[in-house]
């Protein structure tokens, strides 16, 4: 096992489609690299949680449904979807 993180390739064919889900304002790893990985995986769906933090699925019960979705039926959202946080930080 290797201590080094994956560099690459990143047009690999997959047997199922990838889901990435992504936060716009995340601090940690910009929407523009989720938005490159999607352009990069043919019959990818790039979900973007609209708030902010690392972790989507702790901020948007909406992220929690798409891809528990995704995962128990195969369903991928539509191209361009988005989903709203559960609360808006200083909101």
């Amino acid at each position: 096992m290797s201590v080094e993180g994956y560099r690459g390739p990143w047009d690999a064919r997959t047997d199922e489609p990838v889901l990435i889900v992504n936060s716009r304002f995340d601090p940690a790893t910009p929407l523009a690299a989720a938005q490159r990985l999607h352009d990069l995986m043919p019959g990818s769906a790039l979900l973007v949680h609209e708030g902010v933090g690392h972790v989507a699925a702790q901020q948007s019960a909406c992220v929690v449904q798409a891809a528990g979705t995704y995962l128990t039926e195969g369903t991928l959202p539509v191209e361009g979807a988005t989903c709203a946080p559960d609360r808006v930080p200083f909101g």
